[in-house]
């Protein structure tokens, strides 16, 4: 099973960096495929699924991009 990375983004409201969790879906050689974890409400810190629809493409070298704890 893969694990959960952190994405770092922009808050559009504010400005402010947040962090999302996200599962990783496809990797190439000069880029990588993300999806947003859906979290289940009881148990805030497991990723039980990916949104499969909307999905986030990052080139690589990246460093949005980190592990999750």
């Amino acid at each position: 099973m893969p694990t959960s990375r952190l994405l770092q983004e922009e808050d559009p409201q504010t400005g402010e960096e947040t962090w999302a969790r996200v599962k990783i879906r496809e990797i190439h050689r000069d880029r990588v495929i993300v999806a947003r974890a859906l979290e289940d409400l009881s148990a805030t810190s497991i990723a039980k699924s990916v949104d499969l629809v909307g999905s986030i493409e990052l080139s690589l070298p990246t460093t949005r991009l980190h592990p999750a704890p």
